[in-house]
């Protein structure tokens, strides 16, 4: 394999893996989690259906998953290991903190539904990303 071009090393090892354990190739998340992959995959989770109601905020945190727990005054669903974080909080959060906090931890946080949208959706971009965004 030494000296071919555009080798995908990363998919060789996944098809070893899966030739060595036959279980692997098996696996079906909604048959060993049950409902629970759909819930979290289409937001019908209870979590989701409490986000859903006319004045509450929700915000989507993607930070890295080793990332310490905050309390943010507020009810927290956690993916992903940690990765991803769903922030139900029962009295309006100051954006800012919260994507600084996000910010420090390697992420960023979305403001994914709620009545008062003045901070925004979207976390800000850094002003090289911003001047390249506004460049395209």
């Amino acid at each position: 394999m030494r000296g071919q071009v555009g080798h995908d090393h990363t998919k060789s090892r996944r098809s070893i893996a899966l030739c060595l354990n036959p279980a692997i190739q098996s696996f079906d998340p909604q048959r060993v989690l049950g409902d629970t992959v759909c819930w979290l995959r289409d937001q019908t989770h209870e979590f989701f259906a409490r986000a859903s109601d006319g004045g509450a905020t929700l915000w989507r945190l993607s930070v890295s998953s080793t990332a310490p727990w905050k309390d943010f005054g507020g009810d927290m669903l956690v993916e992903w290991g940690g990765a991803l974080r769903w922030l139900l909080p029962r009295a309006p959060v100051d954006a800012e903190a919260l994507r600084a906090w996000a910010a420090g931890e390697g992420g960023h946080a979305s403001l994914y539904r709620g009545p008062d949208k003045s901070s925004g959706a979207f976390h800000p971009l850094p002003p090289v990303m911003l001047g390249l965004h506004q460049r395209l």
